[in-house]
This record gives C-alpha cells, structure tokens and sequence, in this order.
C-alpha cells in the first residue's frame, strides 16, 4: 500500500509503533510499553530492517509530493506515524544509529518539522543520555537540535573510519631521524640485540 502511494487497510500499529504512554490503542499488544521496548525494536534485526524500508518508501513519496494524509489515508495515521519517526529517530541518535537517524530526521523534515510533543516528553523523561539533545535547561527538542545532534554523529563516524596508522596520526619524520631509522635497518639483529645489554 505504501509502494503504491496510499495506505488503504488497518495496520500501522505494529510497522509503525507509538509509545504505549503516548497513544492509547485498541491493539496495546503492538505498543512500546516503555523505552526500553524501543531499544528492543531496533535491536531485532527484522523489525529495524521492516521499520527503515517502508519509512524509505513513505519518505520518496511525501519527497515527490503526496499528501500526508492521501499516503497514511487519515489525519490521525499521519499522526502516528509523526510519533513513531520521532521515537526512533531520538532512540537512533543515542544508539549512534547513524543511518535509521537520518531516515528518521528526514521523515520529520518531509512531514513539516515538527517532533511529536507527548514522545519527546516521555523519551526525555526517560533517557538520561538524550537531555544532552535539549537545549541547556530546556525539556523540548526541535528539529534543529536533531540535525545539530546528527551532525555531531556524523563527524564522530567519520572520525572512527580513520585508519589509527593514517597519514592524520603519523608522526613527522625529520631529517636526522629518518636517517637513523635507515641506519638502523642496516645494523645486523644479533649487533643491535647484544647492544642494550
């Protein structure tokens, strides 16, 4: 349904799953009962590879244009999607999940900007390492603060990729030293063995 533009059918509660605190449901059994219920999902290798695909999807089309509530098929899917986007891509940053973050972000971007209040609140209220997101003394985020927090995440990977033998963390080689280097090579091991003793 969402390949072809327009969710039609009742499903969006388990591929899209909202904070059991924030949105009460007639199928609670498809919730995230708790934060760490989050963790969990994107643990699972299915359920986080399911969640990036079809959010990929629904992204290409709100990109191309469609409407939010023609490609969800109501205001209130719209909605639960929004809550959903904003769960992951707040879980994704602290899991340093680079890739599912940026998916998450640009699903908001797509959607207007706007982060869902009642997730922000209750992720805020429960993980101690996304307070560091919110401005000093703030219990909000923004959307600006995720990119700014993106950002940060993406200089942190680029920075990991670097080889530790890189040209960036090789010492500098003067003169007199790459000469004794050189002749170092040359001593025979059993003269160079013996030496230090």
């Amino acid at each position: 349904e969402i390949r072809s533009g327009r969710k039609t059918s009742h499903w969006i509660w388990y591929i899209w799953p909202s904070l059991d605190e924030v949105r009460k449901t007639s199928r609670p059994q498809y919730s995230l009962r708790s934060r760490g219920d989050a963790d969990a999902f994107l643990s699972d290798p299915g359920l986080r590879k399911n969640l990036y695909e079809i959010s990929e999807v629904a992204l290409s089309h709100l990109l191309k244009g469609t409407a939010p509530g023609i490609l969800f098929g109501s205001r209130t899917d719209v909605e639960k999607f929004g809550e959903t986007v904003t769960c992951f891509a707040l879980v994704a940053l602290e899991a340093r999940d680079l890739e599912l973050s940026e998916l998450m972000v640009s699903c908001l971007e797509a959607l207007g900007g706007d982060l869902h209040a009642e997730t922000v609140k209750y992720l805020l209220s429960h993980a101690e390492g996304l307070t560091s997101l919110a401005p000093s003394g703030s219990t909000t985020l923004d959307l600006r603060c995720l990119r700014d927090a993106l950002a940060r995440l993406k200089e942190e990977k680029q920075a990991e990729l670097l080889p530790s033998g890189s040209c960036d963390s090789a010492p500098v080689l003067r003169p007199e030293t790459a000469e004794a280097a050189e002749a170092a090579k040359s001593v025979p091991e059993e003269v160079a063995a013996s030496d230090g003793a």
